[in-house]
């Protein structure tokens, strides 16, 4: 066999994982495909198409996986999407650069915590900008539901319908939960999903409470697993699919940050879909974000600026700015308003 056309389904530090037609390949870079890379952007990540050559069968066991031999990977294939992100500050005075999580997906599945880590209306907008910026649909799955009271869960899921089955199981009533204003903020961040037609699916990883749902909404496609550390996706995952041997660890009770439970970031099949794991984001940095995504994240604004005084206004100090005064009246929220204004600013810092 000269070469051969495969998925890559696992990457770590310069190896990968590559599935081709039933056969796991352990593959590395061809050196010339290293040495033209202009940076991570135009190297394998997980979900990508790639070729194979110089392969050697040898049946054996690599990382916990048993592989059919080795393979060199030669080219990286077009991607049809991409998910991607300004790689984070690690190492002061590093250029940061485009870091391309996954490659070829359909949707993203957005898990964020109703406990600890704190549900934050921002971090979900941000993960919807994320997805809206590459071109796929988006899912936002609401979990440690049985870490909520029964009332709280109760309210959540007439909220959401029909959209999940099944208990919460015995609650863990945290401070967070049992608070009004964060029922009235939880409620809100569901009422504007719905709203704008996005799935929302309660779901804990403990009692199986709404997986049922979660994997109709996988099926048929390949999804990516977004969220910020700890808030469950591993647990998910493994609940999920129970032959996915992913870690999990527990929540700091000092940061109230989750830590990595995923060190590398992985492709598994659950059901007919296919769901990339990647390691938790403690931060979303944009890599080259357009306004147009954050526009249509922001409709309910982008709908009261068609009143400003001017149409190149950037609602932050000039007059006759209509968000501003429905800011003022009330009718916007201070901090919606402040994270609009936040994005469409980084928006713009954008190259052109």
């Amino acid at each position: 066999m000269s070469h051969t056309i495969g998925k890559v389904v696992r990457t770590g530090p310069g190896t990968y994982l590559v599935d081709s037609n039933g056969d796991l390949w352990f593959c590395h870079l061809r050196g010339r495909l290293k040495a033209l890379a202009e940076n991570s952007r135009d190297l394998p990540c997980v979900g990508d198409i790639v070729v194979l050559e110089s392969i050697a069968r040898e049946r054996r066991e690599v990382a916990g996986a048993t592989v059919s031999g080795t393979a060199v990977i030669s080219e990286v294939l077009p991607r049809r999407t991409q998910i991607s992100r300004l790689s984070p500050p690690d190492t002061p005075g590093r250029q940061r650069v485009e870091q391309v999580l996954a490659a070829n997906v359909d949707q993203g599945v957005i898990v964020v915590s109703l406990t600890i880590p704190p549900l934050k209306a921002g971090t979900v907008e941000r993960y919807l900008v994320l997805c809206r910026q590459a071109g796929v649909s988006a899912v936002v799955c609401l979990n440690k539901i049985d870490e909520v009271d029964p009332v709280t869960a109760g309210i959540l899921s007439h909220l959401i319908a029909d959209s999940c089955t099944g208990e919460t199981g015995n609650p863990v009533r945290s401070a967070e939960a049992g608070d009004e204003r964060w029922l009235r903020r939880t409620r809100e961040i569901v009422s504007r999903l719905r709203n704008r037609g996005v799935p929302v699916v309660l779901t804990s990883a403990v009692t199986g409470k709404g997986l049922d749902e979660l994997r109709r909404l996988l099926s048929g496609k390949t999804s990516v697993f977004l969220g910020p550390s700890g808030a469950g996706k591993t647990s998910i995952l493994n609940r999920l699919e129970p032959g996915f041997a992913g870690k999990t660890l527990p929540v700091s009770s000092a940061t109230s940050r989750g830590r990595h439970s995923t060190t590398y970031s992985s492709l598994l099949r659950v059901g007919d879909g296919e769901v990339a794991d990647i390691p938790g984001l403690r931060a979303i940095g944009f890599w080259d974000l357009d306004e147009e995504p954050v526009r249509s994240e922001y409709e309910d604004i982008e709908e009261l600026a068609l009143a400003c005084k001017f149409r190149n206004c950037s609602h932050t100090h000039e007059p006759g700015c209509a968000v501003k005064e429905a800011v003022e009246r009330g009718e916007l929220e201070v901090s919606r308003y402040k994270r609009y204004v936040r994005l469409m600013r980084e928006a713009r810092r954008r190259p052109r």
